[in-house]
């Protein structure tokens, strides 16, 4: 007779949905195996082939499509000697392992070596953590907009608070509830003021900004289109007739370091967005 796995309700023979919570019934409540741990198929088989050396005859392996990864699956009474059994091979063997592998990358680079391969590594995750530029003409706008609307709801409000105090706007209201009204709306008007004023200062901030960087971009690929020769500059990146995305990339890296010797101290990601701009024009 079929079950719901969820509910624990006996079905008749011929049901395949639980009418309670919609789960797909199945022939028996029997859990069957659990995941115990995820990895890689190669590290997967060696811990399976440690549990059957310790008595653990029954692991398996299987591919979680969902997930995208392989998983270990033991009986859920086995579920605490898995455990156990994994702890003890990650400890005493796979640990060892990691450690001789380690030994090994260092005998195999010199020092400098080595510490040119971390240099490297910790440049591409700050590459990776670099947020890309963003206009700052475009978010000085979002900001005058804002302020605009901030301030006119304020001081709107703030005008009706008054011309309902003064019994222009005839809304009957016992007194209480009138000046509670009063003030928490007042409050509320006039932090939106504030508010308004705030990103107004920050506007005119930002959009002097804004005509800084579009001053120093304007200069940048000025002097980038006056001092590149397309077929010049490319003379040492095509020695080995590279595809064109590659021969982007190595362009883009002549290119920055042209940007950052002319314009010493400039933002990468300001750098990198001048140069996303530029380059059709230079090169295509």
């Amino acid at each position: 007779m079929p079950w719901c796995p969820i509910c624990k309700n006996e079905y008749k023979a011929g049901y395949t949905v639980c009418a309670d919570c919609g789960a797909t019934l199945v022939e028996s409540l029997d859990e069957g195996k659990k995941a115990v741990y995820f990895g890689e198929e190669n590290e997967l088989y060696q811990i399976s082939d440690f549990m059957r050396a310790n008595g653990l005859k029954n692991a398996e392996i299987s591919y979680d499509e969902k997930e995208g990864t392989y998983e270990l699956l033991v009986e859920p009474d086995d579920m605490a000697s898995a455990q156990k059994m994994i702890h003890v091979y990650l400890q005493r063997i796979a640990a060892p392992k990691e450690a001789k592998k380690q030994e090994e990358i260092h005998q195999t680079y010199t020092e400098e070596e080595l510490e040119a391969i971390k240099q490297a590594k910790e440049a591409y995750i700050k590459e990776m953590e670099r947020k890309p530029y963003e206009d700052t003409a475009k978010i000085a706008e979002e900001y005058k907009s804002g302020a605009d609307s901030l301030l006119i709801v304020g001081v709107i409000g703030i005008i009706a608070l008054v011309l309902l105090h003064l019994g222009v706007i005839p809304l009957s209201l016992p007194p209480f509830t009138k000046w509670m009204i009063t003030g928490v709306m007042g409050f509320l008007f006039v932090v939106f003021v504030f508010m308004g004023i705030a990103s107004r200062k920050s506007y005119a901030n930002l959009k002097e900004q804004a005509s800084s960087d579009h001053s120093t971009k304007e200069d940048i690929i000025n002097y980038l289109k006056e001092n590149i020769q397309p077929e010049e500059f490319d003379a040492d990146l095509t020695a080995d007739d590279p595809g064109m995305e590659i021969l982007y990339f190595r362009r883009m890296e002549k290119l920055k370091a042209m940007v950052n010797a002319y314009s010493e101290g400039i933002d990468a990601s300001f750098a990198e967005y001048i140069l996303e701009e530029v380059y059709p024009d230079i090169f295509e």
